[in-house]
């Protein structure tokens, strides 16, 4: 136990609480109790702030809501630890490179600022901009459709495709993540499994407008490569590439089952769905 954790003390998880959830659940909503908030010890210590993260990681989003408001209650009595909690809740929940990235645990950061009278609206500005891309294709709900060209030139749209599940991937010849991400997931055993047995479609497309450089790319046959002939995705703000490769995983309905993900974490879910049916 290091130093840090010695001298922050932990609630007492209550006896009559035994499943692992519930104590998890009860852990992260009291996880402050005995910190007073008049200081910034804790972001000091990673290892703590860690700590809470992770628990809020790993319990419902109904729960890490109940959780995250108590802490952002307890921490608006003092500005400047409320500024970095903020930012720790950026940082872990929002940041597209996060192993902790959850946008739908950290909307309820967002609400909360947004609906607080005790920040200013010029603050309220960065919040209101992070709601508009957690909203966008949002987890759960059925994905924006758009149309997409092939080599050949014809037009396909992305609701045309009817498989079981949908990989979504939109990349670029000249980025050097998304040429890792590419030989992953062409050497993937489970993603090409699902695509011979007609369950996945991969469709790769690439946003931008030059079509030259998109046309020396050569990508594998079973997947379905096209571009953005119209401009349309990035113009329109039809998805938010923060960065790219952005990745999401469709259901059969086109609901947003994962959302602008690592593939590692796309591949984990798919093989969790299709092995658990």
């Amino acid at each position: 136990m290091s130093i840090a954790q010695q001298k922050f003390k932990l609630p007492n998880i209550p006896e009559s609480i035994l499943l692992p959830e519930g104590r998890a659940v009860f852990l992260a909503i009291h996880y402050w109790d005995n910190y007073t908030f008049d200081n910034t010890y804790v972001f000091e210590h990673k290892d703590v702030l860690l700590g809470y993260i992770y628990l809020i990681n790993t319990i419902s989003v109904k729960a890490a809501k109940t959780a995250i408001i108590s802490t952002l209650e307890k921490a608006s009595g003092n500005e400047l630890v409320l500024m970095l909690f903020l930012e720790c809740f950026d940082g872990y929940l929002f940041n597209i490179n996060s192993v902790f990235m959850d946008t739908e645990k950290y909307l309820t950061v967002v609400d909360y600022i947004i609906n607080s009278k005790r920040i200013d609206e010029i603050n309220k500005v960065r919040f209101r901009f992070q709601r508009d891309i957690i909203m966008k294709n949002r987890v759960g709900e059925v994905t924006t459709d758009f149309t997409f060209t092939l080599r050949d030139g014809t037009q396909k749209r992305l609701f045309d495709i009817k498989l079981e599940y949908t990989l979504l991937l939109f990349y670029n010849p000249n980025c050097g993540h998304c040429e890792v991400a590419l030989e992953k997931i062409s050497k993937s055993p489970l993603i090409n499994r699902l695509i011979d047995d007609k369950r996945l479609t991969l469709i790769a497309i690439y946003p931008y407008e030059d079509i030259n450089l998109w046309s020396k790319t050569a990508l594998p046959v079973t997947w379905i490569n096209g571009y953005d002939g119209e401009g349309y995705i990035n113009s329109r703000n039809l998805y938010y590439l923060r960065e790219l490769p952005s990745i999401y995983l469709l259901d059969s309905n086109h609901k947003v089952i994962l959302k602008e993900v690592k593939f590692d974490v796309a591949e984990k879910r798919l093989y969790e769905l299709v092995h658990t049916r």
